[in-house]
């Protein structure tokens, strides 16, 4: 249970709401008997939405789309009728954890602690809250329950992007107090397809409309750096705005009393104020410059004004500096942890929200020079990831302007590894899984493409394998920064090419030969694993060629691959690194008699070992985890060699690269810790390096393991401490 303030409550503190209009719909709420949230929704104040998010924000808990996720009957048989009629919750799915089960329900209101004790008393189990919306809930409340309760009718676009609900039975159960049969009815199939096109971007989508961060560029006026007067006589305002403005910058005077507030507004690079006032509010002030990181200036008679240029130049330039580092706050909540990486310096970063500790990928459209590239392809994934929702794309968390008028979005931060590691590691993936995984991303563009939005960069290395919460591997596909919207139908010839590499890489092990006929792949002599014809067949069609009888959707696609692969695996097990999981690669045909397969994969911590045998177990020293962050590799004689890590233990790292690093090779390895996001420098040594057959011979990804060979305490720590919470989230 959460044991936070009541929804209004916390409405009011958080400053959506006025506490006049809580007390109006307080009052409604006791004639009326509806829920608060459906009443805020009702009289406008709230939209539902919006208040799903901020609930999912201030109490990290997860937001849930009851249209999109598969309810298990055991949870449904675990909660009485009664119960979750009564305080308005779904029951959605058990997870055991090291022997005790959990129930999760969701609900519009998770705040209510009285519901969840109800709840967890009639379920004998713990009992965790996840948000959804009312209309959802009373949507499925009827069609699990046969709840009187009418629900709503969904707007076309809603019918026409949800996929189908797998149904749960309804159930026959008793009430606990009154010993009555509660009304049962067959679950409602879901609703048809309607036949008109897909509505267009102006119409309400399920999200409402979506608000795109800052479309026209030109209608955005440039910051100017101010300085807060506090406190002064208008002549002393007067100097310093003089001052100010030669360095491109404005002051504004204040009121001691108005200054945390204008502070807040405007963000200032400096705050100047007189003596007198300095001493006698002199904690005060220390404490509102060192919130807002401004450059305290205490004027004097005796100070010149050639001083006053100097220290208002040094802070001008500080504020004009990018603000997009380590231990930076923006808009007073999202704290930047760890840099991520990306095109443009400081524009990815793991951030933690000051309110609810909950961590998230934060991407912020850094402008350089006038170059508006990387704010518009913020732009792009706002809009997409808004305008569709899938279990296998990201969810979209938040979204605006920081204080430097460039777009951010917030989405869930993902660990994992990536389509592209695990073949340079191991090869070939298993037939069945490698299938899997290809149905998987097919199924997420199916989505996107239904919502016309056309992904355009699916690549090996934007397919991630992650585990959910309930410690289920799935595949993600991620880095929605080029997707682009159509007015009509999407082209989807781009995406569908996308995943016919990643089908050939993860089926064949290596990549495609240049101009090479996919139809006979594996055909050359000695290949350790060859295609079916079939699965062949299905890829030659996604990547054209001459002659190609190429896919017209991807839907076409999932129907073909269904037919070529074989059954589906019940659940995909490629985190687990056992050795008789380890793939192997199929070689290209011209080149394969002289190309060896490549070795298994081991940990960084451990000696090249022979091959397995079928009842081979894997020991491993110190436990890892999935960790993906950049990583620079000194190389004594070469230089340095860029990369990534996708997972880390106490004494090695996984590093995916592009260079060639020598085994054996003494190295200093550079990266981000995983728990403060602080950059160290550790000496290692390569323990392993290999990539898959490459069919071009060069620019394939590579698979490095690195033993650190004396890591420093704090290092230690902070691994062994991921590694322990990431473990227990499994």
């Amino acid at each position: 249970m959460h044991s936070v303030q009541p929804l209004g409550r916390l409405l009011v503190t958080s400053g959506l709401l006025t506490q006049q209009a809580l007390d109006e719909v307080l009052a409604l709420q006791k004639t009326d008997g509806r829920r608060l949230g459906e009443l805020l929704a009702e009289k406008g104040l709230v939209r539902p939405h919006q208040l799903a998010q901020f609930l999912s924000h201030q109490l990290a808990c997860p937001w849930v789309s009851l249209q999109r996720v598969e309810i298990a009957r055991e949870a449904v048989e675990a909660l009485p009728p009664a119960i979750a009629l009564k305080h308005h919750m779904v029951p959605v799915h058990l997870r055991v954890t090291k022997g005790a089960t959990t129930l999760y329900v969701a609900m519009d209101e998770p705040t209510d602690d009285i519901a969840l004790a109800a709840a967890s008393a009639a379920a004998a189990m713990p009992v965790k809250a996840m948000v959804a919306l009312s209309s959802e809930i009373r949507a499925h409340l009827d069609r699990l329950y046969g709840s009187p309760t009418p629900a709503p009718e969904p707007s076309p676009s809603v019918r026409e992007r949800a996929p189908s609900f797998a149904s749960v039975p309804s159930i026959a159960v008793k009430d606990d107090a009154s010993g009555k049969s509660l009304p049962s009815r067959p679950p409602k199939p879901p609703p048809p397809k309607p036949s008109a096109p897909l509505p267009s971007r102006d119409e309400p989508s399920i999200l409402d409309v979506v608000d795109v961060i800052e479309e026209d560029p030109s209608s955005r006026p440039s910051p100017r750096p101010k300085v807060l007067v506090v406190e002064a006589k208008e002549s002393l305002v007067v100097s310093v705005r003089a001052a100010a403005a030669r360095f491109g910058g404005d002051a504004i005077g204040v009121t001691l009393a108005d200054a945390a507030s204008a502070a807040a507004a405007h963000s200032p690079c400096a705050l100047v104020v007189t003596e007198d006032v300095y001493a006698n509010e002199r904690s005060g002030l220390d404490l509102l410059a060192l919130e807002t990181g401004a450059l305290l200036v205490v004027s004097s008679e005796a100070f010149e004004g050639r001083q006053l240029e100097g220290l208002l130049e040094d802070a001008i330039k500080r504020w004009r500096r990018s603000s997009y580092e380590k231990g930076a706050v923006l808009e007073g909540r999202y704290e930047l942890l760890r840099d991520v990486g990306g095109r443009v310096a400081g524009s990815r970063w793991e951030v933690r929200h000051l309110r609810t500790a909950r961590r998230s990928l934060l991407k912020v459209g850094v402008r350089i020079d006038g170059d508006e590239s990387d704010a518009e392809s913020v732009r792009r994934e706002q809009l997409a990831l808004a305008s569709f929702i899938h279990p296998g794309s990201v969810d979209l968390r938040d979204a605006g302007t920081t204080e430097r008028n460039d777009p951010y979005i917030v989405v869930e931060m993902l660990e994992g590894r990536t389509l592209e590691g695990l073949v340079a590691a191991r090869g070939a993936l298993p037939t069945a899984e490698a299938c899997s995984v290809i149905r998987q991303i097919a199924d997420v563009l199916a989505a996107a493409h239904d919502a016309s939005i056309r992904h355009g960069e699916v690549r090996p290395e934007n397919v991630l394998i992650v585990r959910d919460a309930w410690g289920v591997e799935r595949v993600k596909l991620v880095n929605w920064e080029a997707a682009i919207i159509a007015d009509g139908a999407a082209d989807v010839a781009i995406d569908l090419a996308g995943i016919g590499a990643c089908a050939f890489l993860a089926l064949a092990g290596r990549t495609r030969n240049e101009g090479e006929a996919v139809r006979s792949i594996g055909s050359g002599s000695g290949a350790p694993q060859e295609l079916p014809p079939a699965l062949a067949s299905v890829i030659a069609r996604t990547l054209g060629g001459a002659g190609a009888d190429r896919f017209t959707s991807t839907k076409e696609l999932v129907e073909a691959l269904d037919a070529a692969a074989p059954p589906e695996p019940t659940r995909l097990h490629l985190l687990d690194a056992k050795p008789e999981r380890r793939g192997t690669s199929v070689r290209p045909g011209p080149r394969s008699a002289s190309v060896a397969p490549p070795a298994e994969e081991e940990e960084a911590t451990e000696k090249p070992a022979p091959q397995p045998s079928s009842d081979a177990t894997e020991l491993r020293r110190y436990p890892r985890a999935a960790y993906r962050t950049p990583v620079r590799v000194e190389v004594p004689g070469i230089g340095a060699v860029d990369g990534r890590s996708e997972d880390i233990s106490e004494r090695g790292l996984f590093v995916v690269t592009r260079g060639k690093i020598a085994d054996g090779a003494q190295v200093t390895v550079r990266f981000a810790l995983p728990i403060d996001g602080k950059v160290v420098s550790e000496s290692g040594v390569v323990r392993w390096s290999r990539a898959p057959h490459s069919g071009d011979g060069g620019g394939a990804a590579r698979a490095v393991g690195i033993e650190l060979t004396s890591p420093g305490p704090e290092s230690v720590k902070q691994i062994s401490r991921y590694v322990s919470f990431m473990a227990a989230e499994k």
